[in-house]
């Protein structure tokens, strides 16, 4: 099955209490951004972020 997420800039990700905002997407990755210490980015595919969002140490907010 093929995955696309969308979100925007404004959505958050939180990965056991680190939050991080989404910087560039594209139909193969998406790439977010550290939102407290910037510069610290993380690339997921979609399937990867897909697979991310069922752990129980992770929560979004926004379009996911």
């Amino acid at each position: 099955m093929t995955y696309c997420f969308n979100p925007k800039l404004s959505d958050l990700l939180v990965v056991s209490s680190v939050r991080y905002r989404p910087c560039d997407v594209n139909s193969e990755r998406i790439l977010f951004e550290n939102a407290d210490l910037p510069g610290i980015v993380e690339s997921f595919t979609h399937e990867e972020l897909s697979d991310l969002l069922k752990s129980p140490d992770v929560g979004g907010l926004g379009n996911f």
